[in-house]
């Protein structure tokens, strides 16, 4: 058999960052199926567990069940795993948009996003009317620095005059203050806005102000309409497989994804 189980900072309902890691899962869980027919894959998750927040004891229970495989799916996850993965040997931890490396069944994982955020980026210069673009940033870390310089570059790549205004929740999801930061940008005269943070709700926001939004993790234009200009998605899946098969094969080895 192959137990994997999945640690997410939201719920797997929110359309955003938490279900498109579950819409992952799912697509993992089916090709293991139909490379090993005769494979017990069997995954679990628990959904809103807070980052930041204290350690949760899911990550120890997983594993001193015998999981194959614990993947962190938030960035305050980091040292909780490392602590986790030290204890337990015999299982395989993954933490997404981490940075630090540890013992040999201790990964980190992640996406090339940079690469569809910086167009995305150029598509928002080119549409916006007032020349003023916003950022809605959530937690300040690493990987949200990363693609939001990625955003304002490609903006700057092709509007070299436009502005861009960037504001932070210190959140993954808090509506009201994003509807609150969204009204003050408006005021600034942003037309086109970046979302980062991890659900719907800003995007939802942004539509009743009359702004376009720039999505990010899943494509938000089939809950919210033709207001997302374009999102840069995941592919979770794919990562997901990859790893397994690692663990499978006895190669995970303090594995690295793309970053």
């Amino acid at each position: 058999s192959f137990r994997a189980g999945f640690v997410y900072q939201l719920f797997t309902t929110d359309m955003g960052w938490t279900w498109k890691h579950n819409q992952g899962v799912v697509q993992m869980h089916t090709v293991l199926q139909a490379m090993f027919p005769n494979l017990r894959v069997v995954t679990e998750y628990k959904e809103n567990v807070a980052d930041p927040g204290p350690c949760d004891p899911i990550f120890t229970t997983w594993a001193s069940k015998g999981f194959d495989l614990v993947v962190g799916c938030s960035f305050g996850y980091q040292d909780c795993m490392i602590e986790a993965a030290a204890q337990y040997p015999n299982t395989m931890f993954l933490h997404i948009s981490g940075w630090k490396t540890a013992t040999p069944n201790f990964g980190v994982g992640y996406t090339r996003l940079y690469q569809p955020m910086y167009l995305a980026g150029y598509a928002a210069a080119l549409s916006s009317q007032t020349g003023v673009l916003g950022v809605l940033g959530p937690v300040p870390i690493p990987e949200t620095y990363r693609q939001i310089s990625a955003w304002v570059l490609g903006a700057v790549a092709a509007r070299p005059s436009i502005t861009v205004h960037v504001a932070w929740t210190g959140s993954w999801s808090d509506p009201p203050l994003e509807r609150f930061i969204l009204g003050h940008l408006l005021e600034l005269h942003v037309d086109v806005i970046a979302i980062r943070t991890s659900t719907v709700n800003g995007h939802l926001a942004a539509s009743n102000l009359g702004m376009m939004s720039v999505g990010y993790t899943s494509d938000f234009r089939m809950v919210v309409g033709e207001s997302v200009l374009v999102s840069a998605t995941y592919n979770w899946g794919a990562l997901y497989t990859e790893v397994a098969l690692r663990v499978l094969n006895h190669t995970f080895e303090g594995y690295v994804g793309p970053n």
